[in-house]
């Protein structure tokens, strides 16, 4: 099944169990670390309250647009001159931008000051296309480990794509009235594509590079309310890391006339994830409000597909890069509801 499906699923199955339990009261702890009627979702009201219904909310489910942008890959020369040296594709060519994905997660308050998050985000669509003019039967070559030499066509065609998938599970504990800790596990998948072909070449040739990146491990952070002065506007600021084991492979293959060569590695690194945020939220009502924010994440130790290529080893087979870097930033638009 595929991530979108498993949400789906999910989502049907945590708004009947929340539809079950809307007879149920919550508890939330006072400043003085006792059990209250104050809304542990909600801030402390001031002459305006917007405190909710009396009864402590226990689900908090947020659904968000989500734009993101892809750094462009590492200047790397894929194509050059094999006579003079000069670029003719470079990884800094692709310039994958910003592309709109999805984003939820749901929160539920089990007990006291402890809660418990769900989170899912994806981006699809990354994809840049390149052509790049070459001179018909002038000599290039294509920087594998073992450079790989053919005459040009009258255009090079390449295109870059990237995916990215994110599972996460947290406990939450709130340790005072803006500051909550979080601990957790997180599962992120990074998958690129990168494929290159000669237009109206007298020896037709082509090679494309995967990547594919499967993160898991455990990661902490915190939350820290930095705006509410009890109206309807609230800032809030967040930031979580992890250290990941990598399951990292790689899949290359070129295509010269009737000859076809593959090479396929794998390898499994100690990645590093970072995420910081700060969105603001407008209350509409007691059980709704808008929420925009910003956020950026930064990922190291995983293969790229641009830099796969240099690592392709057709002689001896196994070749692999995991020891590059990407980082995203982008803003978030959707709404909350909490009961």
């Amino acid at each position: 099944m595929s991530f979108q499906g498993w949400i789906a699923a999910w989502v049907a199955v945590l708004a009947v169990t929340m539809g079950s339990e809307s007879g149920r009261q919550a508890v939330a702890l006072d400043r003085s670390g006792h059990e209250s009627d104050v809304l542990w979702f909600e801030r402390q009201p001031t002459d305006e309250c917007w405190c909710g219904t009396g009864a402590a909310e226990t689900w908090q489910v947020t659904a968000s647009a989500l734009f993101l942008h892809r750094r462009r890959p590492a200047a790397l020369d894929l194509i050059e001159d094999a006579i003079d040296g000069s670029s003719v594709l470079n990884a800094s060519d692709f310039h994958l931008g910003v592309q709109p994905g999805f984003e939820v997660s749901m929160t539920r308050r089990i007990r006291g000051p402890l809660a418990i998050e769900a989170r899912y985000f994806g981006i699809d669509q990354w994809h840049a296309a390149v052509t790049q003019p070459t001179d018909q039967g002038s000599l290039l070559q294509v920087n594998f480990s073992a450079p790989f030499g053919f005459e040009a066509g009258t255009d090079i065609a390449a295109s870059h794509r990237s995916k990215l998938h994110n599972v996460e599970v947290n406990g939450h504990y709130r340790w005072t009235d803006r500051w909550t800790w979080l601990a957790g596990f997180r599962y992120v998948e990074l998958d690129e594509r990168l494929t290159a072909e000669l237009i109206e070449a007298d020896e037709p040739f082509s090679f494309q590079t995967s990547t594919r990146n499967r993160l898991y491990g455990g990661q902490l952070g915190a939350q820290v309310l930095l705006w509410d002065a009890g109206g309807r506007l609230t800032v809030d600021a967040d930031g979580r890391a992890g250290v990941f084991g990598n399951s990292a492979a790689q899949h290359s293959r070129y295509d010269f006339g009737l000859v076809t060569e593959t090479d396929r590695g794998s390898t499994t690194p100690v990645s590093f994830l970072g995420e910081i945020g700060v969105s603001a939220g407008y209350r509409l009502s007691q059980r709704w409000s808008a929420q925009a924010g910003y956020r950026l994440m930064w990922i190291n130790q995983v293969a790229l597909a641009t830099d796969g290529v240099a690592a392709s080893d057709f002689l001896f087979g196994g070749g692999i890069d995991a020891g590059g870097a990407t980082f995203y930033h982008g803003a978030t638009v959707g709404l909350q509801f909490v009961r």
